[in-house]
């Protein structure tokens, strides 16, 4: 073996070592980003898309929970219903369209907001109060509506209509993701505790 060679081998092993001793995380290819607030004291991130938008809720500088989205930099209020006084985004498709929730007088309604315009997605039939917890790049919407006399019932919601998921009677569901292919997953009473779930199409 050369002098040259030798040398270089004796570089590798020490490479070698280096790297044993001192590894390289993931960690370390992180670097964290300050969102800001709404101007209030508080604010939290639940779900971030492909396009690096981001949405949560932030306490507003009147004191307000209000949802958010940021993007590039900037944390937008994505407000509430007319006369709302609270909301919370928990769900962003590749598209922007964003889901949460918001408070009206005593209900709690499942929002959609598209292009910054908030939607109220309703209730499933005798229900009170609704959920929205996801959102695929279909426009599909996933949650959950109260119904006095059953409990919670997961639901699907899609052009306009909420549809309730299958589920044996009076055993309440929560429904809490979905994918591109409208695979549902979450939970749901089995009678023996809470169980996972997955609802997918025939």
């Amino acid at each position: 073996m050369t002098t040259r060679c030798v040398r270089l081998y004796r570089v590798l092993l020490i490479l070698c070592a280096v790297a044993v001793l001192f590894p390289a995380t993931a960690a370390a290819q992180f670097t964290a980003v300050d969102l800001g607030t709404l101007g209030g004291g508080f604010s939290w991130a639940h779900a971030v898309n492909n396009r690096g938008q981001v949405v949560g809720r932030s306490a507003t500088a009147s004191g307000a929970h209000h949802a958010f989205i940021w993007e590039a930099g900037v944390m937008r209020d994505l407000g509430t219903l007319p006369g709302g006084s609270y909301s919370e985004a928990l769900s962003i498709n590749d598209g922007g369209q964003v889901v949460g929730w918001g408070s009206i007088d005593e209900a709690t309604c499942a929002l959609l907001w598209t292009d910054g315009t908030v939607r109220d997605l309703g209730f499933l039939p005798g229900g009170i109060w609704s959920f929205a917890r996801d959102i695929n790049n279909a426009g599909r919407v996933v949650g959950e509506s109260l119904i006095p006399s059953t409990g919670y019932r997961a639901f699907v919601w899609e052009d306009g209509v909420m549809s309730e998921l299958p589920m044996r009677p009076r055993a309440e569901s929560y429904a809490r993701g979905i994918n591109g292919r409208g695979d549902i997953v979450g939970a749901y009473d089995s009678g023996n505790g809470i169980h996972a779930i997955l609802w997918t199409k025939r």
